[in-house]
């Protein structure tokens, strides 16, 4: 499952640093989304397998959450202002999309405004809110809008980690995951036609099907992260049977090559008529198929476990890599490979400084809280 994780980042990468010439690479969407499916996997796995005897299991589930997720980000924002200040003593100002925003509509802001931007850039809570809000001309208070790219103020441009409004969202699905995954296949498969009954509605009554409404709002999005938990209870199946030995390999092979060629593919099935949301439906279908296999497969892999680690890391700090290798002209046609080497190279840095002590944190958090001695493996810590 790590490589599949890490590919994905770094389509993301490719999304905003730029594509390889003549290799067209997977949508930022569909690439944020297949991460959704993964995470509902891994918080039905945990919540079904982990965090079930402990005394206050909500509450230390959450915590391990919010360990797992903020010492990371606050190391990429750490950095995100360092590179500002060497910005500023060498180019006469910071070249970063955040800066801009503050120089440019900071005042523009009620204080209460800069408030929340204020609160969601250090907690991460709300991030994916802002989608949906933009700023009074005559006030600059708060006030809705469909289509944030065309808001008089993008507040997106606000957040100083720039992808981490996906993280707001993915805390939105722990609060409520507990309340879902361990439910009954009938319950997840209501809620996932409800989600989809929302997105419908929102596209075709409401004619909101601009970017934030396509992969930023929650209820809509929530499909995916249950199409994940779906693919646990399949897992749940399989994994006491005797498999045929070639069956989790192809798997693997499937969806990491899908997930390489998806561009390409998705070219070619376009251009033979076959509708661009059906293309992307397909990809999704089958990395959830495939899901609870490709973890069979790869779940007691120490090197795959280890890439996996990489993949948050690499996610946040990509997209600072790319904002400065522009500022000082860096790379040029290459500064996609540029950006992908360097951020992959900071998150393995990261994850040793970091991630790694957390993550020893968590298990002790883990430990303490268990009546019993946990049978769980490395592989069961995300």
């Amino acid at each position: 499952m790590g490589l599949l994780k890490v590919l994905l980042a770094a389509m993301v990468v490719f999304v905003h640093a730029g594509q390889l010439p003549g290799f067209p690479t997977m949508g930022g969407s569909i690439a944020v989304q297949a991460f959704y499916i993964i995470s509902g996997f891994y918080m039905a796995l945990i919540l079904n397998e982990k965090y079930v005897d402990q005394p206050h299991a909500y509450r230390l589930f959450l915590t391990n959450r919010v360990l797992r997720l903020l010492p990371i980000y606050y190391v990429v924002v750490g950095l995100t202002l360092l590179v500002a200040l060497v910005m500023t003593i060498t180019l006469g100002e910071p070249r970063m999309e955040f800066f801009q925003a503050i120089r440019t509509n900071g005042n523009r802001l009620a204080p209460s405004t800069s408030a929340l931007l204020l609160i969601t850039n250090l907690t991460l809570v709300g991030q994916d809110w802002l989608s949906f809000l933009t700023v009074s001309p005559a006030t600059g208070t708060l006030v809705f809008t469909g289509d944030f790219s065309h808001a008089w103020i993008n507040l997106n441009s606000f957040l100083v980690a720039h992808p981490s409004w996906t993280v707001g969202l993915e805390l939105t699905f722990y609060l409520i995951a507990p309340l879902l995954v361990r439910r009954p296949l009938w319950v997840m498969v209501l809620v996932m036609t409800l989600s989809i009954a929302i997105r419908a509605a929102l596209r075709y009554f409401a004619h909101l099907d601009s970017m934030a409404w396509t992969y930023r709002f929650f209820p809509a999005e929530l499909l995916y992260f249950l199409a994940g938990g779906l693919a646990y209870k399949a897992y749940r199946h399989l994994k006491n049977r005797t498999l045929p030995g070639w069956l989790c390999p192809a798997a693997i092979a499937i969806a990491l090559l899908y997930t390489a060629f998806f561009g390409l593919i998705h070219q070619q099935l376009t251009q033979q008529g076959v509708p661009g949301g059906l293309s992307s439906a397909v990809y999704r279908l089958v990395i959830t198929a495939t899901l609870p296999l490709v973890f069979i497969g790869s779940k007691h892999n120490k090197f795959d476990a280890s890439i996996g680690e990489l993949s948050y890391p690499l996610y946040l700090v990509h997209f600072l890599v790319w904002e400065t290798l522009g500022a000082w002209h860096i790379g040029g046609a290459y500064i996609n490979l540029y950006t992908l080497v360097i951020a992959t190279g900071l998150a393995y840095g990261i994850n040793q400084l970091v991630g790694q002590p957390i993550e020893q944190l968590r298990q002790r958090i883990f430990n303490k809280n268990s009546p019993k001695k946990p049978v769980a493996s490395r592989r069961m810590v995300v």
